[in-house]
């Protein structure tokens, strides 16, 4: 598509094990995802992050809608998608080639 930008933000912290927290920004398709060591499970790092990246995206980088994508069952990130003001979407199989449960914020 002629004009289109690709943008990608990672935050790798080695103390945490955080890595990475992205957003890839495309005009009608921008996605949010993280992977966190267990060991830092719980302590709200996700969460945290996750809070800033989406204001960058939705604000700074004027995103519409940003999506995330969580394996259902995974109930930590569901958790994390609903404290981040995400709204479900229902399963699809469009991502990763497998069934996922699909997240969504507006600006």
């Amino acid at each position: 598509m002629i004009g289109q930008k690709n943008y990608s933000v990672y935050w790798f912290d080695n103390f945490t094990g955080i890595y990475p927290i992205t957003t890839v920004i495309l005009p009608q398709n921008s996605e949010i995802g993280w992977h966190l060591r267990r060991d830092y499970w719980g302590q709200g790092y996700i969460t945290e992050a996750a809070k800033v990246i989406l204001e960058y995206g939705l604000i700074i980088l004027q995103c519409p809608i940003i999506y995330a994508v969580v394996n259902p069952d995974n109930y930590r990130s569901i958790r994390v998608t609903e404290r981040l003001g995400m709204q479900s979407m229902g399963l699809t199989n469009k991502y990763y080639d497998t069934e996922a449960l699909l997240f969504s914020i507006k600006a």
